[in-house]
């Protein structure tokens, strides 16, 4: 059964009903229609069986027409939603790169906060000035040996009265040489004050000591050179 339920009366169809009476431009107008709507050939009789055939023509022209509109809309549609379904596709993964590069750029950024740029205020509050070339050397520190470990190698100088980036350095590359992973590892290796104000006791003084028994010894004499 057909989809559509409309017939075309064409202009040209004037010439085709002008000799028709009443009655059989009716007659030939229903054939249409049951035509149209169930593909059932008509029986007619008058003098509008002889228009028929044309106006069959046309009418199947028409519907091949609808329907090759159909299927090409129907294909159109079907490539345009592809296209739309590519389109979000990539839409979507571009969406998430971004997001990704977003993401990634923020935890940077966070990274940076938390560690590099509060270990240089900690440095300039408790150790002094530091340079840009100093500021990458300490940056660079903190990569190598973490957060932590920088600001307990930091925290030491300070209570040690270390006033310049080199002091500093060379601490931190005291730290590294001896392994140290934590803040913990440092502290243990390097205790602040350690070596430091230690007294050593001895029982005796060592060597020879000149002021033992000293009130036993003879008094020294100083004898006169004979004059010849």
């Amino acid at each position: 059964m057909m989809a559509d339920t409309y017939i075309k009366i064409w202009d040209t169809y004037e010439s085709y009903f002008e000799p028709l009476s009443a009655a059989e431009v009716g007659r030939l107008v229903l054939a249409m229609m049951k035509y149209k709507s169930s593909g059932t050939e008509p029986e007619l009789n008058g003098n509008e069986r002889y228009v028929w055939p044309a106006v069959k023509r046309d009418l199947d022209k028409d519907a091949e027409y609808i329907e090759g509109k159909r299927i090409s809309g129907k294909a159109g549609g079907s490539s345009s939603k592809r296209k739309q379904n590519k389109a979000n596709a990539s839409k979507t993964k571009l969406e998430k790169e971004k997001e990704k590069e977003k993401d990634k750029i923020s935890s940077s950024s966070c990274d940076e906060t938390t560690t590099t740029k509060p270990i240089e205020d900690v440095f300039r509050e408790n150790i002094g000035k530091l340079g840009a070339t100093s500021q990458k050397a300490l940056a660079e520190y903190v990569e190598r040996m973490g957060n932590e470990l920088v600001l307990a190698v930091i925290g030491k100088c300070s209570d040690l009265g270390g006033s310049t980036w080199a002091y500093v350095r060379k601490a931190l590359d005291e730290a590294e040489s001896l392994g140290c992973k934590t803040a913990d590892d440092y502290r243990r290796a390097c205790p602040i004050g350690s070596g430091r104000n230690l007294r050593v006791d001895r029982k005796e003084f060592s060597g020879n000591d000149i002021l033992k028994n000293a009130t036993k010894r003879r008094p020294l004499v100083k004898r006169e050179l004979e004059t010849a």
